[in-house]
């Protein structure tokens, strides 16, 4: 995750980056890419070239969220009450 703007990507996404280095940073760490990101909230390009790969246990500012399925009964439709099942539960814990 950029720490400037936001942007993120899933670790298994780090093809996204055209080259990076890493720098292990105690139970964390950067990757430093060689190119720079668009801004998520489209204004433009970020200046920011570390992302910071967290934990779930900490807490980061970002509206991505990637939830796999590696199971058979991942079809359509137990995929679509699953979504509205986290989606309603999100309603309900924000209070909206």
């Amino acid at each position: 995750m950029c720490p400037k703007c936001g942007y993120s990507i899933a670790s298994d996404e780090t093809n996204k980056l055209k080259e990076y280095d890493y720098k292990g940073i105690g139970c964390g760490h950067i990757e430093t890419n060689k190119d720079i990101h668009n801004n998520p909230f489209g204004k433009g390009k970020c200046v920011n070239n570390s992302l910071t790969r967290y934990s779930l246990h900490h807490e980061f500012k970002t509206d991505v969220a990637k939830i796999s399925f590696g199971c058979d009964t991942s079809d359509y439709p137990t995929m679509l009450s699953v979504m509205y099942a986290l989606l309603n539960s999100f309603a309900h814990e924000l209070n909206i």
